[in-house]
């Protein structure tokens, strides 16, 4: 069978009620499973999912309705978890049931790191923290946003949000950034689309 197209890419696909259900219980499968594998007693692994259940319940009802968005065979489910199915899900889930019942001496990585790539930004809002304005500070060169990329995926956090300033004024570097990437991290971009 011939590889898929790429050339183009998919269009975003808003979850209908029923599909919001049915998602939902695939990824509380893939996460009973992780359990599963992770404790090998059932007994245990039930008790872990339990617990992640009532926490990320607790968390909806304090964020309110989300609507869940299929993009290239994966699911966005809220914009503080990485998608599903992908590896990045799989590590924040074995991460999360670590935390509600440890099964391992150290805690697992950070789930999210907001990393702002620059504080240049042509737009200078008031209510923004970079504080340079446009011309902003150079920054790091495109080696060191490499080898940061890297060591945050080596450490194993999930969701890695890039921000600034604004990353888009540095676009070939964040380009070439997300090339280097490995899919074992949701890489995820904070813009006003400034440039784009």
């Amino acid at each position: 069978m011939p590889p898929p197209d790429t050339s183009q890419p998919a269009a975003p696909h808003v979850a209908t009620a029923a599909e919001q259900v049915w998602v939902t219980s695939r990824m509380y499968a893939a996460v009973a499973k992780i359990a599963l594998r992770t404790y090998r007693n059932p007994l245990l692994a039930g008790r872990a999912v339990a617990r992640l259940s009532a926490q990320v319940q607790r968390f909806s009802a304090a964020s309110g309705p989300i609507r869940f968005v299929r993009v290239g065979g994966r699911w966005y489910t809220g914009v503080y978890d990485p998608a599903w199915p992908s590896p990045a899900f799989d590590r924040w889930a074995a991460d999360a049931l670590n935390e509600e019942l440890p099964w391992r001496s150290t805690h697992g990585s950070l789930p999210l790191v907001f990393w702002a790539l620059t504080d240049r930004c042509p737009l200078t809002c008031g209510h923004c923290s970079a504080s340079s304005g446009p011309e902003g500070a150079p920054g790091l060169e495109l080696s060191a946003w490499m080898r940061i990329m890297a060591e945050l995926q080596d450490i194993g956090v999930a969701q890695i949000q890039l921000t600034g300033g604004e990353a888009l004024t540095r676009f070939d570097n964040v380009l070439a950034l997300l090339r280097s990437a490995r899919p074992d991290s949701d890489v995820w971009m904070l813009t006003s689309g400034v440039g784009l």
